[in-house]
């Protein structure tokens, strides 16, 4: 019985695949921390987790890998879950609700290699970066204009590079 059989595995990476073939023009909506909405569509999202994902192997991160996110329920978000899946690492969201002690244990715990954070969580990290020296650099990006999209900038950290757009990312040594 073939005709009900897949051909391929089944990947994270290829749901996105799907909803990009299918459904590419179908927009995903999500509310921003100043309270704008961004508007991307689902084939957005799946060239721009394509290049993140390069991104994060080309930081040096390696097949499992855990990345860390502290970040808002938006389309950077969702892109970054799924660069993680197609690059082989491991997506670590993190609950920014949780008391800077269990933050900073949750991360110690997991032995994350990257951490990305949206700006408005900059106070958590940077209350975290002051008690451990466990960061090259954080520094926090700031909302790009839409001439010129910061996933294709590198931002610099310590002696690689990591690309991002209105995340802040770091590399944890």
């Amino acid at each position: 019985m073939k005709g009900l059989m897949q051909n391929g595995p089944l990947r994270v990476a290829s749901i996105l695949d799907y909803a990009a073939d299918v459904r590419g023009e179908v927009e995903v909506v999500s509310r921003e921390a100043d309270g704008s909405c961004s508007r991307v569509t689902y084939g957005q999202v799946s060239e721009r987790a394509r290049r993140l994902a390069c991104s994060l192997i080309d930081l040096g991160l390696q097949r499992f890998d855990r990345v860390a996110t502290l970040a808002m329920n938006t389309h950077r978000h969702l892109e970054l879950q799924y660069a993680c899946a197609g690059a082989g690492l491991v997506w670590h969201p993190i609950n920014p609700r949780l008391p800077i002690d269990q933050i900073d244990y949750v991360i110690n715990h997991a032995e994350d290699t990257a951490l990305f954070f949206e700006p408005v969580f900059w106070p958590i990290f940077h209350l975290r970066a002051c008690r451990r020296t466990r960061f090259n650099l954080v520094q926090p990006v700031s909302r790009p204009t839409p001439a010129r999209s910061r996933l294709a900038q590198p931002m610099a950290i310590g002696p690689k590079a990591i690309m991002a757009r209105s995340f802040a990312g770091l590399r944890i040594s």
